[in-house]
């Protein structure tokens, strides 16, 4: 499924919402180099209707004193598992695929 006409072209930035202090620069992330892959790999509670809501929202990844926790902000993008953005991308390049994105701090989190 390519990447709706409704997801936000170019780059978004994603960053610890106001009131919450970083330990990293921002990450800019791209929806047009990730068109191969279903919209729920990563907004995993969609229910392919309603509006998308932004990783932060109330309920989902809104926990910011901890990087622990399936309500973790950090945990949804630097989980192990395929549902994050450094999991999927690890189990990309172990199964030897073309393209398989940043793994490591620096390459995210651009100075």
């Amino acid at each position: 499924m390519a990447v709706p006409h409704h997801a936000p072209a170019g780059s978004l930035a994603v960053k610890i919402p106001k009131g919450h202090t970083p330990s990293k620069p921002v990450v800019h992330f791209s929806h047009d180099k990730h068109t191969k892959i279903q919209c729920t790999s990563c907004h995993h509670t969609w229910n392919g209707k309603s509006q998308l809501q932004s990783c932060s929202s109330k309920g989902c990844h809104d926990r910011f004193d901890s990087k622990q926790g399936k309500r973790s902000f950090h945990k949804a993008f630097h989980s192990s598992k395929t549902i994050s953005c450094l999991g999927c991308h690890k189990s990309l390049k172990k199964k030897k695929a073309a393209k398989y994105g940043p793994r490591s701090c620096k390459d995210c989190h651009k100075k």
